[in-house]
């Protein structure tokens, strides 16, 4: 099987952030990733390129309908219109929790990593996690990194503050969704 057969769901909602869900997908494309998006929304999601909206993605399943177990990886990329709408659903929750039952590799960027401290996926791992959601992060048992880009286990975080950091973020996560899966098939 080959990296082709890798299906990664990426969850977002209308708002995500624009240079990190294009920088996903570019990067998964190039390397011929099969990325669906999940949404709250029905059919298509705009991104927020921080001054207005952006481009257009189409979404190919609903969080409500969705099975991590359908999923290989899943990345979730920031901004606080796109993770506040995923917040409310609480299919979000169910959906993050299949990918860490199973181990499979789960990627969060900036105010995403909120979803895996509400999620309480993050217990005794080193998470980048904003100072907004410090408190929250402790008090579910995280260890806050000092590092911008942490992996911890299956999952990785990341709080982004350059084109640099998402550019090595984008290849760090695709790096461990490839290493995650090599092990699993060799399993």
């Amino acid at each position: 099987m080959t990296s082709k057969a890798i299906k990664c769901a990426v969850l977002a909602a209308n708002g995500v952030d624009e240079k990190q869900m294009t920088a996903v997908q570019r990067l998964f494309a190039k390397e011929r990733l099969n990325l669906r998006v999940v949404s709250t929304e029905k059919a298509l999601i705009q991104t927020w390129n921080g001054k207005d909206w952006g481009h257009y993605f189409a979404v190919d399943q609903r969080v409500d309908e969705a099975l991590s177990a359908d999923y290989d990886a899943l990345i979730i990329p920031g901004a606080s219109r796109s993770i506040e709408k995923l917040r409310m659903n609480p299919h979000t929750k169910r959906f993050i929790e299949g990918f860490n039952a199973a181990t499979k590799s789960i990627a969060a960027f900036d105010e995403a990593v909120s979803l895996l401290v509400m999620a309480e996926i993050v217990a005794g791992r080193e998470i980048a996690v904003r100072d907004v959601d410090l408190e929250q992060a402790v008090k579910v048992g995280a260890t806050p990194s000092a590092s911008a880009l942490q992996k911890s286990g299956h999952i990785f975080t990341a709080q982004i503050a350059s084109e640099a950091q998402l550019d090595e973020a984008a290849h760090n996560v695709l790096n461990q969704i490839l290493d995650n899966w090599s092990q699993k098939q060799a399993a």
